[in-house]
């Protein structure tokens, strides 16, 4: 009787212990992990950079002024008119105008014009004209704002001061008019405008002085030259961050919420498995089911470190131990590596990514040198560290190493981007070879022209790869 309510208790205790995990598991799945269904690997994996299609960002106070240079024809038009015709009154005229684009649409200048002009009693008389006027540029609401039309329409309005030297007569005057641009190189444009001022109508000695009405009609063309930096930046769609910052930012409550969930259930079992252990101490049964409690406790102090072999500081061992990969041997010369002995050079993969860290038996990750278009010329001295490091390395441990030179494709020709390459390949060797790695431990290779990096700067560089 009295080992059946030992049992009895001891069922109870399980029984107790067993409901108790059970109802935390329902709480748990109601309350923490029915969420909307996401691609976490979506979520998870960096995003690249996309770009809002009429959103440009405005440069500084510097880029983008214009400097614009005129020559054509003006022809006066009075009140009174005078008995000359149109064409009689046409007169050379000359004009030179500096300006800024604020943005791909708006824009202002300043502009100077004059020379001579007829007035109604049909005398040659000087003039000056001096305007600031407001640029609409009507293409640029027709295009994306990144882009740059080839023609654009700018109508513009504005005013100033007119001033007839011959007289020494200079009142306020409306500029208006419409100039096109035709685009032959991102920093020049031909011109050409049909452009008006108004003035008071004693402008030519002859009219009310409180009135408007003395014309200036004038057709010229000129040419147009850029200062400072062209164009306008794109800006960056911040969309896609933002929703992947709430959707991480939601991921992490959900692990924070689940892992207090789980130390809950742990804490949970730890006092049930202790108040068994008392029970079958008292009972004297302890000793009898010791290796139960002893497996518990081992489970439970088990890290994820204790999977994989202590890491002895060598790196590599460690690195090859979790891989289960054996220690290779090195190849003799000219066996396995695929060079050619004439030009130390192998043949560029057909394959893109090979080469590159991409399944390419390659150790840890690969290092990339940047250089500047068309040299040799590393971006920054400070990437000489990197030289460093991976030297010694290469000479501690014995290893080999891979240096492939690229080129942009973007700009240069293929034969020219292949001998661009082969040359930063063999400035990385060298400088490996000077720091005291064996020349016939470096593998070089050239891939020539590439575009397989964004943006185009990071495909001129080599890239360097430890190999066993």
């Amino acid at each position: 009787m009295k080992f059946k309510l030992k049992q009895l208790l001891l069922i109870g205790v399980f029984a107790v212990a067993v409901t108790a995990e059970a109802q935390d598991a329902s709480v748990a799945d109601t309350t923490m992990l029915h969420y909307v269904q996401t691609d976490e690997s979506q979520m998870l994996r960096p995003l690249s950079s996309t770009w809002l299609d009429d959103v440009v960002e405005t440069r500084v106070w510097r880029d983008n002024w214009f400097v614009n240079l005129t020559g054509g024809a003006s022809a006066f038009l009075g009140n009174p008119l005078g008995c000359e015709d149109l064409f009689g009154r046409i007169r050379p005229q000359l004009g030179v105008s500096v300006g800024k684009w604020f943005t791909p649409s708006i824009g202002s200048r300043i502009a100077f014009q004059g020379l001579q002009f007829r007035d109604c009693q049909l005398q040659t008389k000087d003039y000056q004209s001096l305007h600031a006027d407001f640029l609409w540029n009507v293409a640029a609401h027709f295009k994306h704002a990144r882009d740059e039309p080839s023609f654009d329409i700018v109508p513009y309005v504005g005013c100033g001061i007119i001033c007839n030297s011959t007289d020494d007569n200079h009142p306020f005057a409306l500029s208006y008019g419409l100039m096109g641009r035709y685009r032959l190189t991102q920093r020049l444009h031909l011109t050409l405008e049909l452009g008006g001022t108004t003035t008071f109508r004693d402008f030519d000695g002859l009219g009310d002085s409180r009135k408007m009405g003395d014309n200036l009609l004038s057709l010229s063309a000129g040419l147009s030259v850029t200062i400072g930096k062209s164009g306008f930046r794109r800006v960056v769609d911040a969309r896609p961050y933002i929703r992947q910052n709430d959707y991480l930012m939601a991921h992490s409550l959900t692990l924070a919420e689940r892992n207090r969930s789980l130390m809950a259930r742990v804490n949970h079992d730890a006092a049930v498995m202790a108040e068994l252990k008392k029970i079958l101490e008292i009972e004297g049964l302890l000793e009898a089911n010791k290796g139960l409690f002893e497996q518990a406790d081992t489970a439970a102090s088990a890290t994820p470190s204790s999977l994989y072999p202590r890491n002895d500081y060598s790196g590599l061992n460690s690195l090859r131990a979790r891989l289960s990969i054996p220690t290779p041997s090195l190849p003799l010369k000219g066996e396995g590596d695929g060079r050619n002995e004439e030009s130390n050079f192998t043949t560029p993969s057909p394959h893109r990514g090979e080469g590159w860290g991409e399944g390419a038996g390659c150790i840890g990750s690969p290092v990339f040198i940047f250089f500047k278009l068309n040299t040799t010329e590393m971006t920054e001295p400070s990437q000489l560290v990197n030289i460093d490091a991976i030297a010694r390395i290469v000479k501690k441990y014995d290893l080999r190493v891979r240096v492939t030179g690229a080129a942009d494709s973007a700009t240069g020709d293929t034969a020219g981007n292949a001998t661009l390459a082969e040359h930063r390949a063999s400035t990385i060797a060298q400088l490996l070879t000077q720091r005291g790695v064996p020349t016939e431990r470096i593998i070089r290779r050239s891939v020539g022209g590439i575009d397989h990096f964004s943006p185009v700067q990071a495909n001129r560089s080599t890239c360097i790869e430890i190999l066993p």
